[in-house]
């Protein structure tokens, strides 16, 4: 690509992500039940996006996001100053990115019906997706190891303690 320059990059990521990309919604599906519950939706954006029907796939895109990232984060969805967005700036088009798609969603910005705007919005979802599986894990981590801490600060056959209730019967704790 740096020979070709920056236009035959972005015609390889579209290539991709008009071909390839399709056949792993699977992934975003399985990410995290914030996308797993908007199946439906989730189909029809990669249907329109297929099809060519990019003024509906793009604005379709940015609500499964914005959806989904609001009820994953118990937030107010991913265009909020709420949300941290920094990994996603360079993904979108860098520093002017989020503020387009949002420009979007407002109605704003009217020309975005494109393949490459649509191939954005559908690698945003991925990297979406992503960052949903690589958060729950380093989640389930920190639990675990804040049950381990637990464990070792109640000291040895904490764990397994048990109390005599009124009538001298053993109870577990």
């Amino acid at each position: 690509f740096e020979e070709e320059g920056m236009e035959a990059a972005q015609r390889v990521l579209i290539e991709y992500y008009k071909t390839e990309a399709p056949k792993q919604v699977e992934h975003i599906l399985n990410a995290s039940p914030s996308f797993a519950m908007r199946e439906g939706m989730i189909r029809q954006c990669f249907e329109d996006h297929a099809e060519g029907r990019y003024y509906a796939s793009v604005p379709l895109s940015l609500i499964i996001i914005d959806g989904a990232v609001n009820d994953y984060t118990r937030k107010k969805g991913f265009f909020t100053a709420a949300t941290t967005v920094d990994p996603w700036d360079c993904l979108v088009g860098c520093t002017e990115g989020l503020s387009k798609l949002n420009g979007i969603l407002h109605g704003r910005d009217i020309n975005y019906g494109n393949e490459y705007v649509s191939c954005k919005c559908i690698a945003l979802m991925f990297a979406i997706a992503d960052w949903m599986v690589r958060r729950s894990a380093r989640e389930e981590l920190e639990r675990e190891e804040l049950q381990k801490e637990e464990l070792r600060e109640a000291g040895p056959g904490q764990g397994n303690r048990a109390e005599k209730g009124k009538d001298g019967r053993t109870c577990p704790l």
